[in-house]
């Protein structure tokens, strides 16, 4: 399903030339640079590159004129799919590179009838809000969903439902 994605910038607010491609395994080294300055400063869980390897199939890639300027892991659950790894190059933010990719993964949730597409965040709750997602109290948390959640990290939970909504949502 991921493969089948593409998406390309030029729309509005999105730079030209960006394309949204499922990643491939000569991706994973870019991805764990890409990742390596917003692991260090705690925005997201160190993943080795092994890992990035293991789950290569479940990451895509925004490239900007054929250089790595983005990437996003979409994990699977029962009722979903849990965004993760979801990062932006600090020199491409801003150009609606990661609204492009949430909007991929919304459009590859809703194709295989997932019902909502969640992310787990410590520092980018706002933006998630302002693209539609809900945050979820931690009471209202389900069990099953804390597995999301990194114990101690202090992230917290937000979801977009998916279905009944159509791509020109």
């Amino acid at each position: 399903m991921w493969d089948e994605m593409l998406a390309v910038g030029g729309c509005e607010g999105v730079s030209p030339g960006v394309v949204v491609r499922p990643a491939r395994t000569e991706d994973a080294v870019l991805i764990a640079e890409l990742s390596a300055s917003f692991v260090v400063s705690d925005k997201l869980v160190r993943r080795s590159l092994k890992e990035l390897n293991e789950r290569i199939h479940e990451l895509s890639v925004a490239t900007r004129d054929g250089i790595l300027v983005g990437c996003m892991g979409l994990s699977r659950y029962p009722q979903g799919i849990l965004v993760y790894n979801f990062c932006i190059a600090p020199d491409a933010q801003g150009r609606g590179i990661g609204g492009l990719l949430v909007d991929h993964a919304a459009d590859s949730g809703r194709q295989s009838g997932s019902r909502r597409l969640l992310a787990a965040s410590k520092y980018a709750g706002d933006w998630f809000i302002k693209r539609g997602f809900e945050r979820i109290l931690p009471e209202n948390i389900p069990d099953e969903w804390l597995q999301f959640l990194c114990p101690g990290r202090g992230s917290r939970l937000f979801q977009l439902e998916l279905l009944g909504q159509n791509s020109s949502d």
